[in-house]
């Protein structure tokens, strides 16, 4: 009896040297994290450069005061079934709203060419990762220059829509819908491009 009860005791003795010590990794220092510190650490984080639809951790790319600069391809639609480029400048005031100077060139069509000078305003609207939708207004200078001679350039106004997917935290690829309202001259547009952030 003496013998079982000993054997006993060494097992609890041994029980206690060989207990596991729990290591607190949320904190530098030796002391256990603090509630603060904790809250912190769960907070959501904005990332860059992150951009796997299957990374649950993705918020989005910081964008207020950034600068792009952007090339797009253009088509009109209907009877001003032209073809051009387009280059573009634009600031973003905050992470959504931002504004866009452009110009764009289209190739002759019917003795016409045309190009315009325009200012539009965007506020994105981010719908899953990577992927915003935003409407888009704007003023614009549109001028036509026919072979016979004449030229005509008229103000007017712009509304439509936009889609961007950010390939990158610098380089995204947009697509545009564009209703132009201009005196005798009302006409829709596509365009296709890309910006790059910086």
């Amino acid at each position: 009896m003496r013998k079982l009860i000993f054997l006993c005791l060494t097992f609890v003795s041994l029980g206690t040297m060989a207990q596991v010590t729990v290591v607190d990794n949320t904190s530098s220092a030796t002391t256990p994290a603090t509630a603060t510190e904790l809250q912190t650490a769960d907070a959501p984080q904005r990332l860059t450069g992150n951009y796997s639809p299957y990374n649950d951790e993705y918020d989005y790319a910081i964008r207020d005061g950034n600068w792009a600069i952007g090339l797009n391809f253009n088509a009109g639609l209907g009877d001003y079934s032209n073809v051009g480029l387009g280059l573009k400048l634009q600031h973003h005031a905050t992470d959504a709203f931002r504004v866009e100077f452009g110009g764009e060139y289209y190739t002759e069509n019917k003795e016409m060419i045309e190009w315009n000078l325009n200012m539009n305003f965007h506020y994105l609207i981010r719908v899953y990762q990577q992927m915003y939708v935003y409407p888009v207004i704007g003023v614009l200078f549109d001028h036509w220059h026919w072979t016979g001679g004449s030229n005509e350039g008229r103000i007017g106004a712009a509304f439509g829509a936009g889609y961007q997917y950010d390939i990158t935290d610098r380089f995204a690829a947009i697509f545009e819908a564009k209703y132009k309202l201009v005196k005798d001259f009302n006409h829709t547009g596509l365009s296709l491009g890309i910006a790059y952030s910086f």
